[in-house]
């Protein structure tokens, strides 16, 4: 069983201003620290660590809070990786992770440009755990931590294993989790449409999620042996995240009713979390060697993974929601 640390530590973010572009002088007595956090889920096609940089103070932060020293790093110092490995044996792999804004800060007196997190596309396997390196190439610092993978099908499973058009005849994967695996956790349900994307020189594997309780749509528990598989909020939703790109094809694959679930730490994180205040000392889990936050484990749980019949398949070809975006009909196929 991972091991985990709990200690408490004062963090401040100073105010931005225009100094903040400019080298920071480290107030005397503090030590810089870093915090990364990063989930790992084999189900999805990227993977993401946040990295910011923390003080810790022996006095009251609060006296430092109008200093302008930035919580953002400077990515080009920074050297980010992955190691893959296997269950009884050495490191296998090492992916190198990339800095990437594909999450934008909002506007306001804390942003800067230098707000970037770490990304590889990589698909991550399963039955191996993974070690999370981060070193400042400049400084010599390194933290690293340690993650098991929750689950035991990646993505890759999900574009080939067997789908049926009542959840009845679905047999669910057997998994070692201790917590509940109903689907009737409406909050951690997810609907993620697969389909392959056909260009002239490529194949891609490509999906959407969608998580109905935030729009307060009221789906079915997932026996959808219907003759509308899937409603027209769920294909309005399509038409908004599928971009239209008339150089490519798409074939349609089918829809997974998924569960999120969460590994030991992850669920002990979002207890701590729940249980902490703005007025109090912030109690940190972590699993890293050195500064602070984690590197967990979460899985999307397949409890149904559904057929879709011809046609649903020639809805999206010729409906007037989905037509635009070039998916093929029952009697088409993938040439």
């Amino acid at each position: 069983m991972t091991k985990y640390w709990l200690f408490r530590i004062f963090l401040v973010a100073g105010i931005l201003t225009e100094s903040c572009t400019k080298e920071v002088e480290t107030l005397a007595g503090w030590k810089e620290i870093y915090g990364a956090w990063c989930i790992l889920d084999i189900r999805d096609t990227a993977q993401y660590v946040r990295i910011n940089r923390l003080f810790q103070s022996s006095t009251d932060p609060l006296e430092f809070a109008d200093h302008p020293d930035s919580v953002n790093i400077r990515p080009e110092q920074f050297l980010v990786k992955l190691e893959e490995i296997p269950f009884g044996k050495s490191s296998d792999e090492t992916i190198e992770m990339q800095p990437s804004q594909d999450f934008q800060k909002e506007e306001g007196d804390f942003s800067g440009d230098d707000y970037f997190v770490f990304k590889t596309t990589r698909l991550l396997k399963a039955h191996c755990e993974y070690k999370l390196i981060i070193e400042n190439t400049e400084t010599g610092y390194r933290m690293e931590a340690r993650s098991a993978i929750l689950g035991g099908h990646d993505l890759n499973y999900s574009f080939h294993e067997i789908r049926y058009f009542n959840i009845g005849q679905y047999m669910p994967e057997v998994i070692d989790y201790p917590g509940s695996l109903n689907p009737s956790q409406f909050e951690k349900r997810v609907r993620r449409f697969l389909y392959y994307e056909i260009s002239p020189v490529d194949t891609t594997m490509k999906y959407v999620d969608w998580r109905p309780w935030l729009d307060h749509i009221n789906l079915k528990s997932g026996n959808e042996d219907t003759a509308q598989q899937l409603s027209d909020d769920y294909l309005k939703y399509l038409a908004e995240h599928i971009r239209p790109d008339t150089q490519v094809l798409r074939l349609a694959v089918g829809v997974d009713n998924l569960l999120i679930i969460s590994d030991e730490l992850l669920i002990n994180h979002y207890q701590s979390d729940s249980e902490s205040s703005p007025h109090t000392d912030a109690i940190c889990i972590t699993n890293f060697d050195k500064g602070t936050g984690f590197l967990a484990s979460r899985y999307k749980f397949t409890f149904f993974a559904m057929k879709l019949k011809p046609q649903t398949l020639d809805s999206l070809a010729y409906g007037r929601f989905t037509r635009h975006l070039g998916f093929k009909g029952s009697n088409q196929t993938m040439r």
